[in-house]
């Protein structure tokens, strides 16, 4: 009898330790902000949650802009990189139509959790009010389209189509075989030369390249390089030289003149 007292007392005790516990412990729901999906945020900012300070402020800001009578074509611009690639036409645009161009910073890890972009989206929903829906991305495609048929140049990774140089096994690096001798001599002096050399050079709208030109040599060890700087970018360019068939890079469907950094192994 006493046995099962004793039982039913361990389990009235377990229940009401595993009570306790849920009850302490509550999941506090009212920390989280479940984000929407980017695609939505137009939507989103309509009604943003009260605890989402960074969507809030945004908005904010935005209304504080266009009080001022700044109506804005926001562009999102991440950490690190900040150009778009018909920046210069979307300004010249944006000023025929009484807009301002500018870049709203979009941070890749943000101190608080909320949504960010919110600036951005209430400047396009007021955007589409003033013109219409489609208002901006016709814009971007006409900047494209004056970029495509200047003569600016370039940079290869903005193109549609990016220009190639065929016979290349990578599209972004080429490897040269150093005679015997002067690995020796590099082996002397203690200098590494695997990690290579980088050299920028320009393909033209028929697919012609030139203009070669070092553009980083800090790959290779310290000690001594500059003494070798010339032989090396010498046997890289020699190299690129032999590579003469190429196709040019397109936007919109129109060739450009583009910019473009082979990566030179010497092995």
């Amino acid at each position: 009898m006493k046995k099962n007292i004793f039982f039913l007392l361990l389990l009235l005790s377990i229940f009401s330790c595993k009570q306790n516990l849920e009850e302490s412990s509550p999941l506090d729901t009212s920390k989280i902000i479940k984000l929407p999906k980017l695609e939505n945020i137009h939507t989103y900012i309509q009604l943003p949650k009260s605890e989402d300070r960074i969507c809030r402020n945004g908005i904010k800001w935005a209304k504080k802009d266009i009080e001022k009578g700044e109506l804005v074509f926001s562009m999102p611009s991440g950490e690190g990189d900040y150009d778009l690639r018909q920046e210069k036409y979307i300004r010249i645009l944006c000023k025929k139509h009484n807009l301002i161009f500018r870049f709203e910073m979009i941070d890749d890890a943000p101190v608080e959790e909320g949504m960010q972009g919110c600036y951005g989206a209430y400047m396009d929903n007021m955007i589409a009010k003033k013109f219409n829906s489609n208002f901006k991305q016709n814009l971007l495609n006409e900047a494209d389209i004056m970029l495509s048929k200047s003569n600016d140049t370039i940079r290869s990774w903005d193109c549609d189509i990016k220009p190639k140089i065929e016979g290349l096994t990578s599209e972004n690096s080429i490897h040269i075989l150093l005679d015997a001798k002067f690995k020796k001599q590099l082996a002397k002096d203690k200098i590494y030369y695997g990690a290579g050399i980088d050299i920028r050079f320009y393909i033209d709208k028929k697919g012609k390249h030139s203009g070669y030109h070092l553009d980083d040599y800090n790959r290779l060890e310290k000690n001594n390089r500059e003494k070798y700087k010339v032989q090396f970018v010498k046997a890289g360019i020699d190299q690129l030289k032999k590579y003469q068939k190429c196709s040019a890079g397109e936007i919109k469907g129109q060739k450009v003149i583009t910019k473009q950094t082979i990566r030179t192994y010497f092995n």
